[in-house]
């Protein structure tokens, strides 16, 4: 989500080459650096999305397919939760690169999070599907499909991110 110059996106493609990664991002031009770079180091199972992840959400294509979805500084858990929720199929996992400071999150975002049927994985040795240790980020285990209002349109979602960080919630 929100790959920008291909990273974590094109690093994790050549680490793995039999999983297909899908980066998307609505900066077209960065959309275009990952097509010239995944072809000239021919790097076959990168497919680059043009779009707004609020959008592209509700296509069929790419509601609840997706068995990981990472994202690094995209935006805050609540916002990311809500964006990435969507991708994920049952029993996929939400990757969030975030810092330790992140990690204390205030019960508006857990509960928000346990609206989009995202459980966060606390183990520190829980290891993803990708290897991933949660002690560099946010490893979230969707459980069961997601409401069809999520992901909202992304005003809705800063409005309900931003309620979150209110003295006293």
């Amino acid at each position: 989500m929100g790959t920008g110059a291909g990273i974590p996106g094109i690093p994790l493609a050549i680490i793995y080459p039999e999983i297909q990664f899908t980066l998307f991002d609505s900066n077209n031009k960065k959309i275009r650096f990952i097509d010239f770079a995944a072809n000239e180091l021919s790097i076959r199972n990168v497919k680059a999305i043009h779009g707004r992840l609020e959008e592209i959400a509700r296509e069929k294509e790419f509601r609840e397919k997706s068995d990981v979805v990472v994202s690094r500084a995209m935006s805050d858990v609540y916002m990311a939760g809500e964006l990435g929720s969507p991708f994920i199929k049952p029993g996929g996992y939400l990757y969030l690169y975030i810092s330790e400071k992140q990690k204390g999150l205030p019960s508006p975002v857990v509960d928000h999070l346990k609206k989009l049927s995202l459980d966060i994985i606390t183990d520190g040795n829980t290891v993803s599907p990708l290897n991933i240790k949660t002690t560099s980020g946010l490893l979230l285990y969707k459980s069961s499909h997601v409401a069809d209002i999520y992901p909202r349109r992304i005003s809705a979602i800063r409005r309900g991110a931003a309620e979150t960080e209110k003295p006293g919630k």
